[in-house]
């Protein structure tokens, strides 16, 4: 059997965003979501995704918001 897994991007940034995913993934329009660890909704995302069991990855981002791990030295 073939089964099609899809996942909502950008869980975690932002309330309203969240709560679009949370109500897709209960009517089985999504399997999972992707989680921005840097998200100014984060910690909402994860409440949501622990409350309604909802399965998500990482999303790496690399180019937008405040990074997470503090400044990293560059290339020289």
């Amino acid at each position: 059997m073939i089964r099609l897994l899809v996942s909502a991007d950008d869980f975690g940034s932002g309330p309203g965003r969240n709560r679009g995913i949370i109500e897709a993934f209960l009517h089985g329009i999504v399997t999972g979501a992707s989680l921005l660890a840097n998200g100014p909704a984060f910690a909402d995302a994860v409440a949501l995704a622990r409350a309604h069991a909802l399965p998500v990855g990482v999303h790496l981002n690399l180019s937008e918001g405040r990074a997470v791990s503090g400044p990293i030295a560059g290339i020289t």
